[in-house]
């Protein structure tokens, strides 16, 4: 966009704080790849959807070119849900698992192998430090030795949440560039399965680069591979699929139970070997719309005028990738309201600057004004945060509700209140200060591999919703979910029963909220196997009662679902 450019044209002199692409490896004292020392020789990616669930493995041999013991800097970014579950080197035939360290004790640990010569394969993982705020979506491995004129291989994997929005979901693995030059893959292949219990639909590649040809596709089962050479990673590996709308208002209940614990740990002075094992489930229920079109759009929805207070973050740290993301998030906003909802526009720094004292209509007069305001504006100084989310609230003290406060930032507090809880609290004590009909929900939209997660979910707690997106992943998804959840209300008083009860135990969501066209998804542990256990999910729908109900069985053995217990253990540590 022009515009941005020549707003971002004030700051050219500043350091540009470097993104990462996905299974980059950088020689020594280098800033970008560079073929001629490391080539990326091979590259296999296996990405494996389960219900919902994505483990995606990567394999990557690198070869270096020159007649020097090499080290190398690798990077990958990930997306906002992805977690990383195993990552090794190999030396020779012998694979050299890593260990997941924060920065600063990794780089001690690191320099003291490194001079016994060990390879230590230790995986970094960004935090944010006193000074400054790291990227918290970057991990970075150390690597060496890589042999003269000889291959180092990598592996990572990890897993992946899939939300469902609009009876839709979306991936994405992040291989184009960002921060550097294209690599190109002597051999590339990729391997892909989808599964799913609920019937699927329209399933769709994005891109055009990895063309899968498909070798089976029924209504459950999606597979599909890929192989090339000299490839280059310019395109992102994304693809789409639907989910029938018969399909909505049904529950299913996967299992997964190894009842054998494997070989006792010969540590042990008495080792044990258990076969009495828990299984674990997961009960999902797609949500259907009730009263609401499929469609979930916004400007297609009934109901009364909504108040919309957009906070649009205008501080230094919001220059490149977070400035262009935040202003085509404001932009769909104003432009997806309807003439009789009402608006307003705060720009905030260390200072707040409003568009109009008071919302105003969102005629398209108004709102190509309020963009032009915008446009008019400049980056400057630090961010207080606290200021300008008071400032919002300040705003829904004249409206008449079905009011949204809507953050557009990175989180980051640099100036007045700057302790996060403190922050939190404080935005707590304001909003509920308010009369409970003018209360607004509270929408954040974060963006930014930093981007302060932590805190700006507590500030979601007020009756809102958060969604981000970090600087590899497309973002037009998101924030197309995000943006339709404004003027609906989630399922309320949502739960899941279970008869009888200590059938199962150590029951978990994995949502804060589901709305209509998503998936409400619980995932628990049984002790043992039980037959016609009943799961009941229940709600309020558009001011109805939701209920579905689903029978099952829960199995003696079941190698089916082997993400289970991963994901169950995340959401109990959660």
């Amino acid at each position: 966009m022009k515009y941005l450019r020549l707003l971002l044209a004030m700051f050219g002199l500043l350091p540009m704080f470097a993104w990462a692409d996905a299974g980059v490896l950088l020689p020594r004292d280098k800033q970008q790849p560079d073929s001629a020392v490391l080539s990326l020789e091979e590259m296999e990616i296996n990405v494996s959807i389960d219900n919902g669930v994505a483990r995606v493995f990567v394999r990557q041999v690198f070869l270096n070119h020159t007649g020097l013991i090499e080290e190398g800097n690798y990077v990958f970014a990930l997306n906002s849900r992805a977690t990383v579950s195993d990552f090794a080197t190999w030396d020779g035939p012998t694979r050299l698992p890593a260990v997941i360290l924060e920065r600063k004790r990794a780089e001690e640990l690191y320099n003291s192998l490194k001079m016994q010569a060990i390879d230590p394969g230790l995986l970094q993982m960004g935090e944010r430090g006193s000074d400054e705020a790291r990227h918290s979506a970057i991990f970075s491995a150390k690597i060496t030795p890589i042999p003269r004129f000889g291959t180092k291989r990598l592996e990572f994997e990890y897993h992946e949440n899939i939300p469902v929005e609009n009876l839709k979901s979306f991936f994405a693995l992040a291989l184009r560039p960002d921060a550097y030059q294209a690599q190109t893959a002597a051999h590339l292949w990729i391997h892909f399965e989808l599964r799913s219990a609920l019937v699927l639909k329209d399933f769709k590649q994005t891109g055009k680069l990895y063309p899968l040809k498909i070798s089976e596709r029924t209504a459950n089962v999606v597979k599909g591979s890929f192989e090339g050479r000299n490839v280059s990673l310019s395109e992102d590996f994304t693809f789409t699929y639907e989910f029938d709308t018969a399909a909505a208002d049904t529950m299913q209940v996967i299992s997964h139970r190894n009842p054998d614990s494997g070989q006792p740990d010969p540590t042990e002075t008495t080792p044990v070997r258990s076969g009495n094992e828990p299984g674990f489930f997961a009960a999902e229920a797609l949500i259907g719309y009730g009263k609401y079109s499929p469609s979930g759009n916004v400007t297609q929805n009934g109901g009364p005028p909504r108040t919309v207070i957009a906070l649009f973050d205008t501080s230094l740290s919001m220059q490149w990738e977070k400035l262009e993301r935040n202003y085509e998030a404001l932009d769909k906003l104003l432009r997806v309201l309807r003439p009789e909802d009402h608006f307003n526009l705060l720009l905030f720094h260390t200072q707040v600057q409003p568009y109009q004292p008071s919302p105003v209509a969102a005629t398209p007069a108004n709102v190509k004004a309020a963009l032009d305001f915008i446009r008019a504006s400049r980056l400057r100084g630090g961010t207080d945060l606290l200021k300008a989310m008071e400032a919002g609230l300040a705003q829904c003290a004249s409206s008449d509700g079905n009011t949204y406060v809507i953050l557009l930032s990175d989180g980051g507090a640099t100036r007045g209140t700057i302790n996060s809880g403190k922050i939190a609290s404080g935005y707590a004590s304001k909003w509920k200060t308010l009369p409970t009909t003018k209360r607004p929900r509270t929408f954040i939209y974060a963006v930014g591999d930093d981007a302060n997660l932590p805190l700006l979910r507590m500030l979601a707690r007020n009756d809102g919703v958060i969604e981000s997106v970090i600087s590899t992943e497309p973002a037009e998804f998101k924030l197309d979910a995000f943006l339709s959840k404004i003027g609906r209300s989630p399922i309320g008083q949502l739960r899941m029963e279970v008869v009888p009860p200590a059938a199962v135990n150590l029951v978990y969501p994995l949502q804060d909220a589901a709305f209509t066209g998503a998936m409400a998804s619980w995932v628990g542990q049984y002790r043992k196997p039980e037959k016609n256990v009943q799961f009941a999910v229940q709600g309020v729908r558009n001011g109805e009662t939701l209920s579905l109900l689903k029978t099952v069985s829960l199995p003696v053995e079941s190698a089916d679902h082997a993400h289970l217990p991963r994901l169950w253990a995340k959401a109990r540590v959660d």
